[in-house]
Parts: C-alpha cells; structure tokens; sequence
C-alpha cells in the first residue's frame, strides 16, 4: 500500500498545479477547483513515487477531464 505523499512535498508543488491548472482552464474559479481538488487526490490517492510535477500534472489533467464529462455544457444566450 502507497503511503500519501507529505503535505510539504504538495506544498512545494501548489504554485505549479494551479498555474497549470489555470492555463488547462483560462483561470477563474474552474481553475482554483481544479487545483484544490488534484491536491485533495493526490493524499487519497497515493503513488509509488508520488507528488512530483510530472505526476501531479497528470492529476491535473484527469480532473480537468473528469470535470468537463460532469459539467453540462451551456450553450450561449441566443444560441440555437
């Protein structure tokens, strides 16, 4: 069983993710979620060798997908 990685090493990797995250999503709340919640996945669920920028971005990019099925999407006022 993986252990979580330290809150230190996320830490350490909290400005990557959520610029990353804000490039993924054009910044705005979306991006602020996105970062919180690939951090939140990251301590539940572990690696073995966890918590480094290339693992974390792949986090990133299976929450920012995940979010894009779960989200309706809205067409724009007038649009039809």
């Amino acid at each position: 069983m993986s252990h979580p990685p330290p809150p230190s090493d996320l830490v350490a990797h909290a400005a990557f993710v959520r610029r990353l995250a804000g490039h993924l999503l054009q910044e705005g709340p979306d991006a602020d979620d996105a970062a919180q919640d690939t951090c939140v996945r990251a301590l539940q669920q572990p690696t073995p060798g966890s918590a480094g920028r290339p693992w974390l971005a792949a986090v990133l990019r299976n929450v920012v997908r995940q979010g894009a099925i779960r989200k309706p999407h809205l067409e724009a006022p007038g649009a039809a």
